[in-house]
């Protein structure tokens, strides 16, 4: 996009309230499409019907989760197919295009917008927006730009918060190192994908804290 625009634009789009939006019958038939088998069919319908509610499905559970991807792949093969998005990227209801121009966007955002009213009864956040790519995303848990993928303050911020309440349950004996570090994987990786050098240079005294009681190596 760089080379070819030199100054595009970023389309991020969030939706309201999500999880408690998805509307059970429209969900349903997206699956009934695909899935042939009738006694899968009726534990899906099962699951969906255990609260008496037409919409919203509930946060956390391993089921949710898949059904919520599934319900927005409608808007995954819009935006891809029909309108032939090539810089396309969603985690869960979470969305980032990049776009040529201002005007392109903004055509883009009403198509989607209608798209999701119409198809799927789901409505946009305050949270979307159009901003120039000099400015970066926050996207997935990071803040990207061309030239680098930092870890965004509310990251570094939870991790700290943990590493300081393991390093206080391993000094009371009530945790080892190994689990310790156990808990930490996640985050740990999150780390590694992020550019972290002032990071790791402003946190010295916590990385020596965690090489000593060999979380890290």
């Amino acid at each position: 996009m760089k080379k070819s625009y030199r100054e595009y634009y970023i389309l991020k789009m969030d939706i309201k309230k999500y999880f408690y939006s998805i509307d059970k019958n429209i969900l349903y038939n997206i699956l009934k499409k695909r899935i042939k088998d009738k006694k899968v069919m009726w534990l899906i319908g099962q699951i969906l019907s255990a609260q008496k509610r037409e919409k919203g499905i509930e946060i956390g559970n391993y089921t949710s989760q898949t059904f919520a991807n599934i319900y927005l792949n409608e808007v995954d093969q819009y935006a891809t197919k029909k309108l032939k998005l090539k810089y396309y990227y969603r985690f869960m209801d979470d969305t980032v295009i990049l776009l040529k121009n201002k005007e392109e966007a903004k055509m883009v955002l009403s198509k989607i917008k209608e798209f999701l009213e119409k198809n799927l009864k789901l409505e946009l956040n305050s949270k979307t927006e159009i901003f120039k790519s000099k400015q970066g995303v926050n996207f997935c848990g990071y803040k990207i730009n061309e030239y680098r993928i930092k870890v965004r303050n509310k990251g570094k911020n939870r991790f700290k918060k943990k590493v300081k309440a393991l390093l206080q349950e391993i000094k009371a004996g009530n945790i080892s190192s190994k689990e310790a570090r156990n808990y930490l994987t996640g985050h740990l990786g999150y780390f590694n994908i992020a550019n972290t050098y002032d990071l790791e240079r402003k946190n010295i005294y916590l990385k020596n804290e965690l090489k000593n009681i060999g979380i890290i190596y």
